[in-house]
């Protein structure tokens, strides 16, 4: 009587316009949200309930966090903490270990490296945040209302990078400001050290051997067409 029957695999993990589907983001921030029809329910990040957030303060709180995976970027952390050092402002680095903060060495007094934070309180308070872009920080960093430094380290981490700026609601750092994001400029056929040739040409085939793997894999297993392919 419920539930969502699904005939064959791959219809657990992709739907057409007669599927009833929830997505959690807004409808303005997904690209092209207006032609999703009615059965698409764009219901906003599932966050917890939090007491009412206090007043911010007047010395500014920035926020930096490289997310809960990849975030071993020691780099990164140092760069901030000498470009922020000294200012007027108090800076909260989350960095994911005790050993990651431990590696950063001696900070400004004005910086503090923690393992962990709870970032939905932190992001109550803070006045900016400098985020790796991954869809859940930045979703909460919008409910919030906090403005964004993306700082996007993937390539999926880039798309939600562009349609927050394209929003307003944050600025994109890049390798021209020496913060180590997409730093190519070391690996030969680089073009303007953010883009790497070697790896361009690599995904590029990796990524049509998949599709062409998937699509004959579904023919196989799923009885669907045979696949079908032309160079135009």
């Amino acid at each position: 009587a419920h539930g969502y029957r699904a005939e064959k695999l791959t219809d657990l993990i992709q739907n057409d316009s007669s599927t009833y589907t929830i997505v959690y983001t807004s409808r303005a921030f997904q690209p092209g949200g207006e032609r999703f029809g009615e059965r698409v329910a764009f219901v906003g990040p599932v966050l917890p309930e939090l007491p009412a957030p206090a007043e911010r303060g007047n010395r500014p709180i920035i926020y930096v966090s490289l997310g809960t995976v990849m975030n071993r970027n020691a780099r990164f952390y140092r760069n901030c903490a000498e470009a922020l050092g000294g200012g007027p402002w108090d800076v909260l680095m989350s960095v994911g270990s005790g050993e990651q903060a431990a590696v950063l060495g001696p900070l400004p007094p004005n910086v503090r490296a923690e393992a962990r934070v709870d970032q939905l309180r932190v992001l109550q308070a803070a006045h900016l945040f400098v985020t790796h872009c991954g869809m859940n920080s930045v979703s909460e960093s919008i409910w919030q209302g906090v403005p964004m430094v993306l700082s996007p380290q993937q390539s999926e981490e880039r798309m939600v990078a562009r349609r927050a700026a394209e929003l307003g609601a944050g600025l994109i750092l890049n390798v021209w400001l020496k913060l180590d994001i997409w730093d190519y400029s070391r690996l030969p056929g680089n073009l303007w050290g953010q883009v790497c040739l070697k790896y361009a040409l690599l995904w590029v085939v990796l990524a049509g051997t998949a599709i062409v793997l998937f699509d004959w894999m579904r023919h196989w297993l799923f009885q669907e067409e045979r696949p079908h392919y032309r160079w135009i």
